[in-house]
């Protein structure tokens, strides 16, 4: 293996003293990033890098959550036995059509995935 120039090796080393809180932010940053570490992300920052970071979108992850309840108290009620025959096979059939388009839903997140991906600079303040 082919060693690198001296000239491109990285000796020299830079020290920051931070409060808990500024390490808690910057820390809560490098966890929304594409960085594996707070070394490789405080680098990108300083060197002007782009930093790719995630975005989550809180309405979507309250939909999901409010998707699964509405599953569970379906999947209660026909449990119970209290539905008729025809009133549990269109039971059935609503939560067929609602399993399916939340797995549409889920697949379109997901391959809409790297088109949510931004990249930013964003500075640590």
């Amino acid at each position: 293996m082919e060693k690198p120039p001296k000239n491109n090796l990285r000796t020299k080393k830079v020290s920051t003293y931070l409060s808990q809180r500024e390490l808690d932010e910057v820390r809560k940053k490098v966890a929304n990033s594409t960085c594996r570490g707070l070394s490789e992300y405080s680098w990108k920052l300083l060197m002007d890098k782009p930093i790719t970071v995630y975005y989550r979108n809180k309405s979507f992850d309250e939909f999901v959550t409010e998707g699964v309840r509405i599953r569970r108290e379906i999947k209660q009620i026909k449990e119970s036995g209290i539905l008729s025959k025809e009133g549990e096979e269109r039971l059935l059939l609503l939560i067929g059509q609602i399993d399916h388009n939340l797995n549409i839903l889920s697949d379109h997140v997901r391959q809409n995935k790297n088109k949510q991906k931004h990249r930013s600079n964003p500075s640590i303040s």
